[in-house]
């Protein structure tokens, strides 16, 4: 079982329905905003899990494309190892 399997998204697939065929501008920029949230649930999940595998937050970092410090700040509630460390 993957990790994402682990979670349930039913509106992600309703976000995505509503973006494909949204005859509204306002349609769509609400669909882009539920898929913005869902994408920080799964990054959150995503981290985590990256985490437990031991995977550094440099490594983190660099798959984000942001800085080690951005990611430890966000993510590392928790997290006993420092944004310095590894």
């Amino acid at each position: 079982m993957s990790w994402l399997d682990e979670h349930e998204f039913p509106e992600l697939h309703d976000s995505i329905w509503n973006l494909q065929h949204a005859e509204s501008p306002l349609t769509v920029l609400r669909a882009i905003s539920d898929l913005q949230g869902f994408g920080q649930v799964i990054t959150t999940a995503a981290v985590r899990n990256a985490r437990e595998q031991g995977i550094s937050w440099q490594e983190i970092a660099d798959a984000l494309r942001l800085s080690r410090q951005a990611v430890h700040r966000r993510y590392a509630e928790g997290d006993t190892e420092d944004a310095g460390g590894g």
